[in-house]
């Protein structure tokens, strides 16, 4: 038969003092924080989950003006104005759009038909993003509180947006019509 291991003094110290620290460390979590929300991707997912607005009585064939009065409306009914970039912007999927990203190529499609460093037809695969409030200023530039923004470029519009820039800004790189 085996026996117990013997453990030096040391040892001995070291895993009681483990014990503590670790007993100790739950106790201050649990005064400081209280209950601990298990399932904290909820709260991040209710963030930054996107919202499908799908009003075809209202929003089928409407302007963009339109579209953005809508969405503003949605905006201050959740009391959110500016809180972040959910409410700061949407994008319109239209029956255009759906056109135009229905023949969108994989990236692997697209490389192997143009090669690695190919970008023309990147811009011919966007949706219209509509910014929530803008402060248009008359013959400052030619933004109209929207822009055409390539599939490609979207996560670059939203942590912009989140980084508190004005969709204006982004505007000035916007090339053939499309950011």
């Amino acid at each position: 038969m085996f026996g117990l291991p013997q453990l030096d003094e040391a040892t001995i110290r070291s895993i009681d003092f483990n014990r503590t620290s670790r007993r100790i460390l739950q106790d201050m979590c649990e005064e400081s924080w209280g209950w601990v929300d298990p399932t904290p991707n909820d709260q991040i997912w209710a963030r930054h989950q996107l919202t499908v607005i799908e009003e075809p009585g209202t929003l089928d064939g409407a302007l963009l003006d339109t579209v953005r009065g809508h969405f503003e409306g949605w905006v201050k009914a959740q009391d959110k104005q500016d809180a972040w970039n959910k409410y700061r912007a949407c994008l319109v999927m239209d029956e255009g759009a759906a056109e135009r990203l229905g023949e969108a190529m994989t990236p692997e499609e697209h490389r192997e038909k143009h090669g690695e460093r190919c970008y023309t037809e990147l811009r011919r695969w966007f949706l219209p993003a509509v910014e929530a409030f803008p402060e248009l200023e008359e013959g400052e530039t030619d933004f109209e509180g929207w822009m055409n923004c390539s599939v490609f470029n979207l996560i670059r519009l939203w942590t912009s947006l989140g980084d508190g820039m004005y969709m204006e800004d982004a505007s000035n790189e916007v090339q053939d019509g499309v950011y």
